[in-house]
């Protein structure tokens, strides 16, 4: 195991914000790789960042059909259990408005319930599978930017790699010029 240095949990908070002992625990559960924290640690705001995005796109669906008034009801199951069925006319916007949150209808699905919104023509609305399909795009989404982003470090790294070659070239030619010219100088001294 890696020796954790002061020097590399000072990095990792200047460079992330987190926490000295945030800091210190992640080095150590990644054998002080300051990089693959900091990859770690992106990787899993993108996935946050993806869930929520997900939620809000299903909570702007479903504010839409109730706002277009064609919702007749909503029900809210858990074990084919109904646990919820307000009916459109005692307005379940307003007794829904603490669900139709990106909290309170992911902790909805999360404890296993299905909603469902029924409207007036007979059509149902899977909330459930609305979240599903909008979790896989974003998922989607997320993995073609990974790849991008793995694409993109090593166009960097074969960069450097040509930058690093070139120098090494130059300094190669300046250094045999500098001889050379170093070996015409010792010459001319020699002749006088």
């Amino acid at each position: 195991m890696t020796n954790i240095t002061l020097e590399m949990v000072d990095e990792l908070i200047e460079k992330t914000g987190v926490s000295y002992e945030e800091a210190k625990r992640m080095l150590q559960e990644n054998d002080g790789d300051v990089n693959a924290v900091i990859q770690r640690l992106m990787s899993q705001e993108h996935e946050k960042q993806y869930s929520t995005d997900a939620i809000d796109e299903v909570l702007s669906k479903i504010k839409e059909t109730i706002e277009k008034g064609s919702a007749a009801r909503l029900v809210v199951k858990k074990d084919d259990k109904v646990v919820l069925n307000i009916p459109a006319v005692f307005g379940f916007v307003g007794l829904m408005a603490p669900f139709l949150t990106a909290a309170g209808l992911g902790g909805i699905i999360l404890t296993g319930h299905e909603i469902k919104i029924e409207n007036k023509d007979g059509s149902v609305i899977d909330v459930n599978q609305m979240i599903d399909k909008a979790a896989e795009k974003v998922k989607e989404s997320g993995e073609d930017l990974y790849e991008k982003a793995k694409a993109a470090k090593k166009e960097a790294a074969d960069k450097v790699d040509d930058v690093s070659e070139d120098l090494e070239r130059s300094f190669e030619d300046l250094k045999d010029d500098l001889e050379d010219r170093a070996e015409d100088i010792k010459d001319d001294v020699e002749k006088l």
